[in-house]
């Protein structure tokens, strides 16, 4: 302390001590002014620079100078009770036009803070660790608050100053929970990496210590869900991976190697073919939802594959969330330790490239001569057993081999595909292949050989209600049954049609506030334009009336009989543009009408509208006043919540003795 025995402390909210006394400073504005001038203890600060840090405005409001004055002069009279009125202050110092707080450095408890962890890194760097743990809980036992300088840190004079000591105290913990894991008090390190995790979710170091410190605890379970939600973060958050030392670390708790609750271990690879997984690897957020059940049958496939070639083949629609299940099988296997490859033409277009066992092993399979009738079920005629070098290569690192669009694939591709599936038989090797429709005619000859290897076929349909309604419960939103019902009518299941609308705000996603998600424009426009010019004109007419389709009224507009009208609505199922909803009758699919919508300007939308309007006239009289509630329905419509202002049309259609409306 100084002569004046005074004490600041800034870890924390704002405290002065004289002694064991808390000397009240005033209020906040004085507290504040204070603390200004603690951040620069020993240095001169103008009465300017005190107003705009103090006022925060360009320009200070008029008495801010007499009002800084006045605090100091009121501080003074806090800090020195027992100067003499006549007596000049030493420690509050009037100093070239500003103030200058003459207290020295180690009188505040950041100096204190900072050379105790100064301290810990020399003692640890000179391999003394009990010293070193003494320095930090001296230095973090400053601390009497979750944030330095409270009170004054959202002032812009504080905010960094805040901000690198919470660094330091963060690290300060990090140093602290490695050493009581080293001296074996797990439960403490485990107390400190768990709130660490929580405060300062992207700092890998604490993730470290919690990891190892789970997984010597016996609770390896644990040590996989936190990498697990560490994972989640920096996706969600930077979009990026765990550091390599955090994915070696996570290897080492899957094969429960000892090592792994002790220093850094390298990798070894010759591990990974007798690696067992205990559980799947959770993969929670947007990019798993709705497929958990199909991503648990994948990662089967790819353990499974440490024991002998396995085979999968993941079926569904565009949009149907099939590259993400390949990426999930991409980072379980990586997990695993596997070497991923990818498959298709490209691949064959790089020859006998042998930079890793798993090139080798697509060169020597391609320079196999089979015959041409080759197949899984033709026996020795295509068996060749690949180097036994190669073969103890891939035991200590296993292959998982991927290939998406399986569709798109030339003639060449698809039959080395087949041979594989005939020379490949014990090798540790994972082949998980995407296709859109396994039915058509050149992937014939493929999956009936896939089939008789045994492959896992995993078929992807379309999501229901339930499962959106658990998808917003996992996000913790309202996924009652009438919002899980909206958002799957919205979406007809399509997992990302659904991924792109959870993206959007709650009210955006349904009803009248809902919009359309530019990827989704932007991947479901093609199935509107390949149509014919017919089949388009049909379905903006119908897009302009509303979400069902009247066929009488849309023969009427286009002077269509039925059959040419019915055969216009088939393209357009075909093309999936259109759905069948049984009573209702046909309806747009999920966001389709929206979509086709973008086609039209909202001038186009009002032609529609009128010609809409005339074929209903043409039909029977129209009720009173039709060709005026057109005009409701433009750009400019008052409450109009569609897009481009659009909104149903609800056209009364005359109806037959019976009752009923006949359709053409």
């Amino acid at each position: 302390m100084t002569g004046h025995s005074l004490g600041f402390s800034l870890l924390g909210p704002l405290e002065v001590r004289c002694g064991d006394r808390l000397i009240d400073v005033g209020p906040p504005k004085r507290r504040i002014l204070l603390t200004r001038l603690l951040l620069s203890v020993g240095q001169a600060v103008s009465v300017d620079q005190l107003c705009a840090d103090l006022w925060e405005r360009q320009r200070h409001p008029a008495g801010a100078v007499s009002s800084v004055h006045s605090h100091i002069s009121r501080l003074r009279s806090a800090l020195e009770p027992d100067r003499g009125r006549d007596t000049k202050s030493t420690l509050l110092v009037r100093e070239s036009g500003g103030y200058v707080l003459a207290a020295a450095p180690h009188d505040l408890d950041t100096h204190v803070f900072e050379a105790a962890l100064h301290e810990a890194r020399e003692a640890r760097a000179a391999s003394d660790p009990a010293a070193a743990r003494r320095a930090l809980e001296r230095g973090l036992g400053l601390w009497r608050g979750e944030t330095a300088l409270q009170g004054a840190s959202a002032h812009r004079f504080a905010e960094q100053e805040a901000a690198r000591l919470m660094g330091m105290r963060q690290l300060a913990e990090e140093m602290l929970a490695g050493i009581l894991l080293a001296e074996g008090d797990v439960d403490a390190a485990i107390g400190i990496t768990e709130r660490l995790t929580k405060s300062a979710p992207l700092r890998e170091e604490a993730w470290e210590v919690l990891l190892r410190a789970l997984h010597r605890a016996g609770r390896s379970g644990e040590a996989l869900q936190q990498y697990a939600r560490l994972r989640t973060i920096l996706a969600e958050e930077l979009g990026v991976d765990p550091g390599p030392a955090l994915r070696e670390l996570h290897l080492a708790i899957v094969r429960h190697d000892p090592a792994a609750s002790g220093g850094r271990q390298a990798r070894r690879p010759a591990d990974a073919a007798t690696a067992t997984p205990t559980a799947p690897v959770e993969t929670k957020g947007i990019r798993a939802m709705g497929r958990e059940d199909e991503a648990d049958r994948l990662r089967e496939v790819v353990a499974a594959a440490t024991k002998g070639v396995r085979w999968a083949v993941v079926a569904g629609d565009t949009g149907s969330g099939k590259s993400d299940l390949l990426s999930s099988a991409v980072s379980y296997a990586t997990a695993y330790g596997f070497t991923v490859a990818r498959l298709g033409c490209r691949d064959a277009d790089r020859g006998g490239a042998a930079d890793s066992p798993a090139e080798r092993l697509l060169a020597e399979l391609r320079a196999v001569r089979a015959p041409a009738d080759c197949s899984a079920r033709s026996g020795s005629a295509c068996a060749q057993r690949p180097a036994p070098d190669l073969l103890r290569q891939l035991r200590q690192r296993p292959v998982l081999y991927v290939l998406d669009d399986l569709d798109e694939q030339c003639a060449d591709c698809l039959a080395f595909l087949r041979r594989l599936a005939s020379l490949l038989r014990d090798e540790p090797v994972a082949v998980v292949v995407a296709v859109r429709d396994s039915r058509t005619p050149a992937l014939a000859g493929l999956m009936a050989d896939l089939a008789h290897a045994g492959a896992e076929y995993i078929p992807l349909k379309p999501l229901d209600a339930a499962d959106v309604a658990r998808i917003l419960c996992a996000r913790e939103e309202d996924d009652s049954p009438e919002a899980a019902a909206a958002l799957h009518r919205r979406s007809e299941g399509n997992h990302f049609v659904l991924r792109e609308l959870l993206a959007l705000a709650p009210r955006h996603r349904t009803g009248p506030g809902a919009r359309l998600p530019l990827a989704v424009e932007a991947v479901l426009l093609p199935r509107v334009m390949v149509l014919p010019e017919a089949a388009r004109q049909m379905l903006a007419n119908a897009a302009a009336a509303g979400e069902v389709l009247d066929l009488r009224l849309l023969a009427a507009a286009q002077d269509l009989s039925a059959r040419e009208l019915l055969a216009l609505v088939d393209a357009a199922i075909c093309a999936g543009v259109l759905t069948w909803e049984g009573g209702p009758g046909y309806r747009f699919s999920g966001p389709m009408r929206d979509v086709v919508l973008t086609t039209l300007t909202p001038a186009g939308r009002q032609v529609r509208l009128a010609v809409l309007a005339d074929a209903a006239e043409r039909l029977a009289p129209s009720p009173a006043g039709f060709h005026e509630a057109v005009g409701s329905f433009g750009p400019n419509a008052a409450g109009s919540t569609a897009p481009y202002g659009t909104r149903a049309v609800v056209l009364q259609l005359p109806r037959a003795a019976d009752g009923t409306t006949s359709s053409p």
